[in-house]
């Protein structure tokens, strides 16, 4: 019995470090869950904006991916919304953030 509990507390220990290591390595509180359009959005955004700031075309956009323009519009209003993107005087900018899609 004993020796089970002994097992039991060290498997709950590795599990913590674990955790701990993980938080480390990944900032979890900077993770943003976005929706599928979203990350599409969000990857075509950062291929188009790299590391500048600059007008983009919502609808080169959606060409691009084959939505609407009201769709890539209302995807980046969620992430500006989200701290994702960045909006100042008309210009896009990615934000330095984790994502994950689902």
């Amino acid at each position: 019995m004993a020796s089970r509990r002994r097992r039991c507390a060290q498997k709950r220990a590795k599990n913590q470090n674990d955790v701990n290591d993980m938080e480390k390595a990944i900032k979890l509180d900077k993770l943003k869950k976005i929706d599928e359009t979203s990350a599409k959005v969000f990857k075509a955004l950062s291929e188009e904006l790299g590391d500048a700031s600059k007008h983009v075309s919502y609808t080169a956009i959606a060409a691009r991916l084959k939505l609407s323009r009201n769709a890539v519009r209302y995807a980046v209003d969620r992430m500006i919304a989200d701290g994702l993107v960045q909006c100042k005087d008309g210009e896009l900018s990615v934000a330095e953030v984790l994502v994950t899609v689902g």
